[in-house]
């Protein structure tokens, strides 16, 4: 579930807004000081929407006039992915829809396509009190007293059960979409620069998140002992942010209750008195716990909403977060800033300026890949375009996984040369390999060099995949020496890792709520034993171990072994998607074995410290 849209009436300084469009992924709302981006942020908190109307010398003209805007009032549209309302919905055994037709087969095919479909829900609150809440396509509130309802059972198992009733009314939270609307107010969690007053609290076995995190520590405990993969991943993608942490303990103190510990002192875990209880930790800590906890536990969708994260988290330590994200894409995510380093993150999918406009606020959708929108966005905050994007130089690369997992293995080799470059992945890789080569790379040229705020080209640093010497040499040259290849066929050569891999499949499994057996270290090993023997992924090897064999590991089809990996191990449950996983391979590998990443660290930190230096690419 996401919020596709929102459109808000009479609420704090909001007296009427158009209709707020959200994307799927990160959403970014900007705004100077008290310009309504928390409030705008609150009335997304649906499960705690409150009426609060808008009073100022427009709606109030005179002391003690009753406020023209009597009442608050929020209109929603909630999309759901295919299939994700029945998911939702058959736990409660029996829905009623409202239907503006007689025929049995047309309201039948109608409720089908709402509930096993792509499918929007509309809903409409007065002063915090639902008043309508119905699917796009299923007949409206008012409607519904003068039409048919279907009552539909769903079994435990799967199927419809179908009967028509003519009779009886049906009050909004009795049908269908009162009854969705109560568990999409479940999925949906807020977070703001309070610090965290939670240290213990009872053991909860399964549950949700409270809103304020104040069961917290109950549900930590509880995760961790059942989902320890990933509880351990929660750790880990904690102590990326702050590295200063050793590690996070959720333990039982009591039959009951549970607390949270976190090592920063030491390393010896029996040292519990250089431990610090949450509450006792620093401000950020806390929140960033408990969203990533949603971030990670959940397997379906969830709505997060941060309010200011640079007010609780230093600059670095926002990045990190956004990158994080980003390995979690099934997610939406709204945040609210006025830092120019959230507004950089390329990976946002809409931009919001929120400002005053006389006595109230207003709303406006920015592009966040239009210059000029960015400019105008920048300005509001008091920022330029050179202050977010003043870096030196570009490097091209292969596309979206190698532009996400090339600066996080640079950022933890602490190469300099990342410092001033800007990593980012081409749209058409094929074009510069091809008989366009020359014309695509003088456009970058060009693009790089336009006297205006625009980093120059460092360099192009692409795949090897089947090109000779010669015809690499060849490129390279039309492309005025700037282009450089990988030392192993592509990314995904320097990533065939069982130990990663064999987590990795797991934690997807286990995200998916898959019957399946958890995969061994030992079965991985020897489907990749098995692969190179017969050569169908492009090189043989004879070695006991083909992950030791050096030309092996530069000429295997890496991205097609680990596809064919994951769909035999999961018995087809899980798939290798090179955008999704790559990043966190490589996290996995740079927390448990990063001297393997070391070769292609130095090796890019070369293309960019040569090219910048004008001498040439490294000899491939």
């Amino acid at each position: 579930m996401r919020i596709k849209s929102a459109q808000i009436s009479s609420y704090k300084c909001f007296r009427d807004t158009p209709e707020i469009r959200f994307g799927s992924g990160l959403n970014v709302i900007i705004g100077k000081n008290n310009a309504g981006k928390s409030a705008l942020l609150e009335s997304l908190d649906l499960p705690n929407l409150r009426a609060i109307p808008h009073r100022s010398q427009e709606t109030v003209p005179r002391p003690g006039d009753p406020p023209a805007l009597a009442n608050t009032a929020h209109d929603f549209r909630l999309e759901f992915e295919r299939g994700e309302a029945n998911e939702m919905l058959r736990p409660r055994g029996e829905l009623r829809f409202g239907s503006a037709t007689d025929d049995k087969h047309t309201a039948l095919r109608t409720i089908l396509g709402m509930l096993l479909g792509e499918s929007v829900l509309r809903v409409r609150l007065l002063n915090g009190a639902i008043q309508e809440a119905a699917f796009e396509g299923e007949a409206s509130h008012d409607e519904r007293q003068r039409y048919t309802h279907t009552l539909v059972r769903l079994p435990a198992d799967a199927g419809f059960d179908i009967t028509r009733i003519t009779s009886s009314a049906v009050s909004v939270t009795e049908a269908c979409g009162g009854a969705l609307w109560e568990l999409c107010k479940k999925r949906v969690y807020r977070f703001s620069a309070e610090r965290f007053a939670v240290h213990r609290s009872r053991i909860l076995a399964g549950g949700e998140l409270a809103a304020d995190a104040s069961n917290l520590p109950g549900i930590l405990a509880y995760f961790a002992q059942t989902k320890r993969t990933r509880y351990e991943r929660l750790v880990d993608l904690v102590r990326s942010i702050f590295p200063e942490i050793r590690e996070i303990i959720s333990e039982n103190i009591s039959e009951s209750d549970a607390a949270i510990f976190v090592y920063s002192l030491t390393d010896n875990l029996d040292r519990t008195d250089l431990r610090d209880g949450l509450s006792d930790c620093g401000t950020g800590i806390g929140q960033v716990l408990a969203m990533l906890y949603v971030v990670v536990s959940s397997t379906e969708p969830r709505v997060i909403l941060i309010d200011e994260p640079q007010s609780f988290l230093h600059p670095g330590a926002v990045r990190k977060l956004l990158e994080i994200f980003a390995l979690y894409p099934q997610h939406q995510y709204i945040i609210t800033t006025h830092s120019p380093v959230v507004i950089a993150d390329e990976r946002e999918s809409s931009l919001l300026l929120v400002r005053r406009v006389g006595f109230h606020s207003e709303v406006e959708h920015l592009s966040p890949n239009a210059t000029r929108d960015l400019h105008q966005a920048l300005a509001e905050l008091g920022a330029r375009l050179s202050d977010v994007f003043g870096m030196d130089a570009v490097l091209w690369v292969e596309g979206p996984t190698e532009e996400t997992c090339l600066p996080l293995i640079l950022r933890h080799f602490r190469k300099e040369s990342l410092r001033n470059t800007r990593i980012l992945g081409l749209m058409h890789t094929g074009d510069l390999l091809g008989h366009s080569r020359k014309l695509l790379a003088h456009v970058y040229e060009r693009l790089s060099n336009a006297g205006v705020i625009m980093p120059t080209i460092v360099g192009f640093l692409l795949d090897r995949e089947e090109l000779r010497g010669e015809q690499r040499e060849a490129v390279s040259r039309d492309l005025g020496g700037r282009l450089a290849f990988l030392t192993r066929r592509m990314l995904e050569n320097y990533l065939i890792n069982t130990e990663a891999t064999t987590s990795l499949l797991n934690e997807l499994l286990d995200e998916s709520n898959s019957n399946e057996d958890r995969v061994l270290k030992e079965q991985v090993e020897g489907s990749i034993r098995e692969a190179s023997r017969d050569g169908r992924f492009g090189a043989v090897s004879t070695e006991p171990d083909p992950v030791a064999d050096p030309t092996w590991l530069r000429d295997v089809h890496a991205a097609r072994l680990l596809e064919w990996l994951f769909m035999k191990l999961s018995n087809r449950t899980v798939e290798y998607r090179k955008r999704d996983h790559g990043p966190r391979l490589v996290e996995k590998i740079l927390h448990e074995h990063p001297e393997q990443l070391a070769e292609l660290a130095d090796y890019v930190d070369e293309v960019i410290s040569a090219q910048s230096t004008e001498t040439g690419a490294p000899a491939v």
